[in-house]
């Protein structure tokens, strides 16, 4: 049998997080944690080398490397079920986490969705659950050196929208309550920025707002938008503000102009802040899954 370096192990040592903390991260086991470390492993699951340099902030490319010292295919979409099935099982727990940008910040809210309840947003735009998908993935790809690295990155990106959506669907269904507090500066430069695009960018910007709208109209009680005036420049999130076992999450924001906002009269309706661009948003949702978020 051929034997492979334990690369995974030299890896974790130099990340400067104890065992622990990778496991709660990535959903892999402590015990198969440790197992990896002591030599009793000798070629790791694909899936468990994935999800655990996730958790350590590795590039897709970067996860492709050390696949290829174990003698496995770079990642494709495959795979991502068994990723997210870990991702799943991942734990939030204390002020325990690290850093996460990009993929790894959506792999830890994904799963915070996953936790239901109530939700409580502060942000510079509504919740990109209301996205297309279309719009969302161009909002958030990046694109990696390798062509089959930025493929899976792609595919990873759409299973996570999907998923999200989904669970959101249900909560909805559940009688959640969604309030997001955005920032009126934030959101009329955003729409300035996006209304003035190309056609087919436009169209989805207002479909996204499109969608937003029909929610606020439709189930005011659940979904709540208050437009404040004081830019937090944070993304702030609540999951689960309804019960005992909330978690938080948040981001820094890096909007183009960083001086503080002036304070003055609160506004909190989204309609009225979004009247002058009531003839580009005035449209019926346009699909299955938007007419059942507005049920």
């Amino acid at each position: 049998m051929r034997q492979f370096p334990n690369k995974i192990s030299d890896i974790i040592s130099k990340s400067g997080l104890n065992v622990n903390t990778i496991s709660k991260t990535s959903g892999i086991s402590n015990t198969y944690l440790n197992k990896l470390i002591q030599g009793n492993i000798n070629r790791p699951g694909k899936d468990k080398i994935a999800s655990t340099l996730l958790a350590l902030n590795f590039t897709i490319g970067e996860i492709n490397a050390v696949l290829a010292d174990y003698d496995y295919r770079s990642l494709a979409a495959p795979d991502i079920a068994e990723i997210l099935s870990n991702n799943n099982k991942r734990k939030i727990e204390g002020n325990t986490l690290p850093l996460y940008e990009s993929i790894h910040g959506k792999l830890l809210l994904a799963h915070m969705e996953r936790l239901g309840g109530d939700k409580i947003l502060s942000k510079d735009t509504p919740s990109v659950l209301f996205m297309p998908e279309k719009l969302y993935i161009q909002a958030n790809h990046i694109t990696e050196e390798a062509p089959d690295a930025s493929a899976f990155y792609l595919d990873l990106m759409k299973a996570l929208f999907r998923e999200r959506k989904k669970v959101f669907y249900k909560s909805i269904a559940r009688g959640c309550r969604f309030e997001t507090f955005i920032c009126r500066d934030c959101l009329e430069r955003y729409l300035e920025r996006n209304l003035e695009a190309d056609s087919e960018h436009r169209r989805l910007i207002v479909q996204y707002f499109a969608n937003v709208l029909g929610a606020v109209k439709h189930n005011p009680e659940q979904h709540l938008m208050q437009i404040v005036d004081r830019c937090c420049f944070f993304v702030f999130q609540i999951q689960g503000s309804d019960s005992e076992n909330r978690k938080c999450f948040s981001s820094a924001n890096n909007p183009s102009n960083t001086e503080p906002t002036s304070c003055t009269r609160p506004c909190k309706d989204l309609l009225r802040m979004l009247r002058p661009w009531s003839l580009c948003l005035n449209r019926k949702p346009n699909c299955a899954g938007e007419r059942s978020m507005l049920r």
